[in-house]
């Protein structure tokens, strides 16, 4: 949650607070739908909305750079780099679950990471 401080501040400043509560409420629709059509009812968190928030930022930064927002590089790197090895983790562990058949799974809501990105973007 110290994500949604970091993000959300900025977001907050330049969307103004009626707008940041919007794109809030509907990135976690996406995410958090989009997560139950993959997984099923069996997760929470707000993760999702912190991916969108990244992406968000990221690009804004790299397309309109007058606004002001600040991600470094190497954070956003290493965001991609997390979320996506997670997600790589996952498919790894489904897949030795239908070859062996036993529970490898963990349950981290990638899904709702992969789709805030792409909700963000």
């Amino acid at each position: 949650m110290a994500w949604l401080y970091i993000l959300g501040k900025q977001l907050e400043i330049r969307l103004r607070p009626f707008r940041y509560i919007i794109f809030i409420l509907l990135s976690a629709a996406v995410t958090n739908t989009g997560q139950y059509l993959i997984s099923g009812p069996n997760f929470i968190g707000f993760s999702g909305v912190i991916c969108a928030m990244l992406m968000f930022i990221w690009e804004r930064q790299k397309h309109a750079p007058w606004e002001g927002y600040q991600i470094q590089k190497s954070t956003f790197k290493f965001m991609m780099i997390f979320i996506f090895g997670m997600a790589a983790l996952q498919l790894f562990a489904f897949l030795m679950e239908l070859a062996t058949g036993s529970t490898l799974a963990t349950s981290i809501a990638n899904g709702a990471h992969v789709i805030g990105l792409f909700f963000g973007w």
